[in-house]
């Protein structure tokens, strides 16, 4: 039976993924030779550091609006929803990352 619990571990979830996104740009930034407070460095690190910057830029829309629609439209619906924005968001991710002229 699905209460409104599962709505908070997707959101747990998705604080989690923009985490350890946020690892790996400081764990990056001595691979790719960019000190701190620098916001400018190797290329890879700079998609990175964005791909993590547009995920915590997200993840204040997507908190208030899951458990919006999990109360008013529905709760199974708003869960795999949930659940879709996060595995998109990781695509996102490794694919923003990856060299830009595989994007085309």
């Amino acid at each position: 039976m699905l209460t409104l619990y599962a709505p908070t571990l997707v959101i747990v979830l998705a604080v989690v993924e923009v985490m350890v996104l946020g690892v790996l740009v400081g764990r990056d930034r001595e691979k790719y030779g960019v000190p701190a407070p620098a916001t400018t460095g190797h290329p890879t690190w700079e998609r990175l550091n964005r791909a993590h910057q547009n995920s915590l830029e997200q993840l204040v829309l997507f908190i208030p609006l899951l458990f919006a629609y999990t109360v008013n439209a529905g709760l199974q619906t708003g869960i795999a929803l949930g659940v879709v924005y996060l595995v998109a968001r990781i695509l996102y991710a490794v694919g923003y990352v990856r060299d830009p002229v595989r994007r085309r």
